[in-house]
């Protein structure tokens, strides 16, 4: 472990036959900070760590703000526009001023513009967090991100909550993201009401468990079956409840793993390119903590990414729910792994990494060797003859624990002409899964001006050794296409 020192982990890793090692021949590494590329550079072709380069384009929430408002002015706000009213302070403090003048007329220190929530770029679990109302209350220096009030979240009792929502993902090239089934739903202290001052409106507006941890209306799980009561509930209990509200819970599931989905779409050129530079071969992966807000339409709403989510258990619903998040996360890459039982959860010290007491007999397996391909190159036969075995391999691991692949799916094809970079290998996961369910390739691809064929003609494969399940592939060359594409738009003179 590095930077870090997490008791989870640790216990976790040691049930299942792990111990910590000062050599160079780990098998896991556990970082608790960003990774220089000079550490994945030196990674083995065995070792796994759990960052990807440029994670923080996500987790930061200046980079989250440029990338998904980026993404919204190329491909529309109807498809990026999960994020609250956001702005960079200070670059975008002339632009805060121009808003508000535009709304409100002339500003005074003292003019009340509505509730803005004040957040550093890169700090967590709460710190330096402000609600404010006031224009003066607004700074003009420091690094911080300025987003608008949600004015009207769904309550529950009359508390505002907020879900967070645990997710990973395995590729970036192709994308394969994973939400798990557990997660929590995280309360404010006080009830929800108009004109409250002081400490009350920080316990009111603010959902951090870190924060209302310290108020004394803060209600602590003590019974880990009893996931439905206190100031922090599990997922399911709490989508248990919106059902017995009436909230059609499958349709807010599915708007919030449009939000992940997209997310990372917004960011993946960058982690990609990144990848790529470094010329890596390691295999990286990451746990993502995502901060969910609804409000009382139903909308849900992305606060924040968390690249580090706290895997603290001060409750037993929290090491319920962590250590299953966690143990499942493990067995996804291959480590059969099980949560470890509570009089594990010791306090442990030290920095290192991990490495298995019996090395695997697939430890070196090409099946493991996922390769960043060239953007401008399509992969070839052979690498995507990999990348759809690991998609099996991986389908068959998520299914023994609460993982969920949400990318890609049999339904992902609508989400392909969001990309800024278009990979032949998210295609070819996407046609694969297609073909094994027996789905219509050319409807699924319909709405992007394709046809079954020009789906599956990527430059690179030939049928010879191809996965049964990926179709057959034409061959066309770039002057075959020209010169068709001509024909077909001569007009036709008829025969005298």
């Amino acid at each position: 472990m590095r930077k870090t020192n997490v008791t989870l982990v640790r216990s976790t890793l040691e049930h299942n036959g792990f111990r910590d090692t000062p050599s160079t021949d780990w098998t896991i590494c556990w970082s608790g900070q960003h990774v220089r590329p000079s550490v994945l550079q030196r990674m083995k072709p065995h070792q796994w760590i759990n960052h990807w380069p440029r994670s923080y384009e996500a987790s930061r929430k200046d980079r989250l703000c440029h990338n998904v408002s980026r993404m919204a002015s190329i491909k529309g706000k109807h498809h990026f526009g999960f994020l609250p009213e956001t702005f960079i302070l200070p670059d975008e403090y002339q632009t805060v001023c121009e808003t508000l003048e535009a709304q409100f007329g002339y500003l005074d220190p003292h003019t009340d513009v509505g509730l803005f929530i004040i957040k550093p770029q890169a700090s967590s679990r709460g710190r330096g967090i402000e609600v404010v109302r006031k224009f003066g209350q607004i700074p003009t220096s420091g690094k911080n991100v300025l987003s608008r009030y949600i004015p009207n979240p769904l309550l529950i009792d009359g508390l505002k909550f907020d879900l967070r929502i645990f997710v990973t993902v395995l590729s970036f090239d192709p994308l394969r993201i994973y939400l798990h089934e557990q997660g929590l739903a995280r309360f404010a202290t006080e009830k929800f009401r108009d004109n409250v001052k002081g400490a009350a409106a920080k316990y009111m507006h603010l959902t951090n468990y870190s924060i209302n941890k310290h108020n004394p209306r803060f209600k602590a799980n003590k019974d880990a079956e009893d996931d439905g009561a206190g100031s922090k509930w599990s997922l399911p209990a709490l989508y248990a409840r919106l059902a017995s509200m009436g909230v059609d819970t499958a349709r807010v599931q599915a708007e919030i793993e449009d939000i992940v989905i997209k997310t990372f779409i917004a960011i993946e050129p960058a982690v990609s390119s990144a990848c790529h530079c470094l010329g890596t071969r390691a295999r990286c992966f990451e746990l993502y903590g995502f901060d969910i807000l609804l409000d009382a339409a139903l909308k849900p709403w992305l606060l924040e990414v968390n690249f580090s989510p706290s895997l603290g258990c001060d409750t037993p619903l929290d090491l319920k729910i962590k250590s299953t998040v966690l143990a499942d996360l493990f067995s996804l890459l291959g480590v059969n792994a099980q949560p470890p039982a509570p009089a594990d959860q010791r306090a442990m010290k030290g920095v290192g990494q991990f490495v298995n007491k019996v090395r695997p007999a697939t430890r070196h397996s090409p099946l493991r060797l996922p390769k960043i391909s060239d953007p401008l190159r399509p992969p070839t036969e052979q690498v995507v003859s990999r990348q759809i075995r690991q998609l099996r391999l991986e389908g068959l691991r998520a299914a023994r624990g609460g993982w969920k692949r949400i990318f890609p799916t049999e339904t992902s094809a609508k989400y392909l002409r969001l990309f800024e970079i278009k990979r032949a290998s998210d295609e070819a996961a996407i046609t694969y899964l297609l073909n094994r369910v027996g789905s219509s390739v050319s409807g699924a691809f319909g709405g992007m001006g394709r046809t079954s064929a020009d789906v599956t003609a990527i430059r690179g494969f030939s049928d010879r050794g191809r996965p049964k399940s990926v179709p057959h592939v034409r061959r066309v060359s770039g002057t075959q296409e020209v010169r068709r594409t001509a024909r077909a738009r001569q007009p036709k003179v008829p025969v005298q």
